[in-house]
């Protein structure tokens, strides 16, 4: 890797910055942060603006392709796609920076950011009745999330600590490498402390306490709305699965999650043992041409007549991706609300009974009033 990079730079297909020099090399030029947003809200280099890689090619059509372009992500690989995009699309001054954000803050000493590590402390039965009072019964819990793909770990801690008392520790080791940024954030969020974190094999074992209270969501110092809204308007299963990680995630950092599915996203709530019903004509063959239920979704490339779908389940499995039926479940579990669009319903000829139990019904007024309680609103 490290020769292709080098190539690269020789070649002149590749561009870089380099944090020593910080801040010249960013001076007069747009900064552009292209890794997610709950990166970016954890950390990022001040004047950043966040256009995750996903967006960049719809979001720099209207750019001035004459002002310089500084890009980042973590490691440099992100930062790399995203300096083709622009310079395929007639950016003429863009370099991304070498070794990214990772590099960046160690470089300026900005690592670990927002945090002191404290001795974890054991509390022990002789202080018991002391600690029931003041900071619950200060029991120590091992929890192994080594193996879980994001949003696992966090998922796995956060029904954890929901289970404890003020005061319990919490020791998890992970092994996905992302947890260091994950985990500071999620703490703050929730309003526990993290006392410890260190590598640990491939990821990290850290340590945590449970708070009596929760931390109020804020980003970049202002309060925020702690909800996140979807409309789940496609069917396919790599977008419906990416939609339900995502509505996980914000359910494990404590936020509240609306999902209002219309049109095709409607599929994925079907369950496969509808009972039998009258049909118009016109419903029947809507019915024979969507999937019958989440099962059954094709993916938004790649299909291959059915046999894509089947690969990238298969891919999931190894690497200990929970399925979409499962990440459904843990949504609905977590206190995520699924609200099918009634206007959608009647004119796909889906009826109630042709849907899961549990499910809310509602049309665009119901989104829109959830939308407004929310800090954050997607439409996938």
């Amino acid at each position: 890797m490290a020769g292709f990079v080098a190539s690269n730079v020789l070649s002149g297909d590749l561009k870089l910055w380099y944090a020593k020099d910080y801040p010249a090399a960013t001076d007069g030029c747009r900064i552009i942060d292209v890794r997610t947003e709950v990166e970016y809200d954890i950390w990022h280099i001040s004047g950043a603006e966040n256009v995750p890689l996903g967006t960049i090619r719809e979001a720099c059509e209207n750019w001035d392709r004459d002002v310089p372009i500084r890009l980042y992500c973590a490691v440099g690989f992100r930062s790399y796609l995203a300096y083709r995009a622009l310079v395929q699309r007639g950016f003429t001054d863009v370099r991304t920076l070498s070794g990214g954000s990772t590099t960046f803050r160690f470089f300026h000493d900005l690592e670990p950011v927002g945090f002191v590590a404290k001795p974890a402390e054991i509390h022990y039965a002789e202080a018991s009745d002391l600690l029931t009072q003041v900071k619950g019964s200060g029991q120590l819990i091992d929890l192994d999330c080594t193996g879980l793909a994001c949003p696992g770990p966090i998922m796995k801690l956060t029904k954890q600590m929901d289970e404890l008392q003020p005061g319990d520790d919490v020791v998890v080791h992970v092994s996905d490498p992302g947890f260091a940024h994950d985990a500071p954030a999620w703490a703050a969020s929730h309003g526990h402390e993290m006392l410890a974190i260190s590598p640990e094999g491939p990821g990290y074992v850290a340590t945590f306490r449970k708070s009596g209270e929760v931390a109020p969501a804020t980003r970049g110092g202002v309060q925020t709305l702690n909800q996140t809204s979807f409309v789940v308007f496609s069917g396919d299963l790599d977008k419906a699965i990416a939609a339900f990680i995502i509505a996980n995630g914000a359910l494990a950092m404590g936020q509240k999650v609306s999902m209002f599915f219309t049109f095709w996203g409607l599929n994925m709530l079907r369950r496969h043992d509808a009972p039998p019903r009258e049909k118009k004509v016109m419903d029947r063959m809507f019915a024979m041409m969507m999937p019958s239920d989440a099962g059954h979704l094709p993916l938004s490339q790649m299909n291959m007549a059915g046999m894509g779908p089947k690969m990238i389940k298969d891919v999931m499995k190894q690497h200990n991706v929970p399925t979409l039926e499962e990440l459904m479940t843990s949504a609905r579990e977590g206190g995520a609300q699924l609200v099918a669009c009634t206007m959608t319903m009647d004119l796909l000829g889906i009826a109630e009974s042709d849907l899961q139990d549990g499910i809310d019904y509602g049309g665009v007024a119901t989104f829109l009033g959830e939308a407004q309680k929310s800090g954050t609103t997607l439409f996938i």
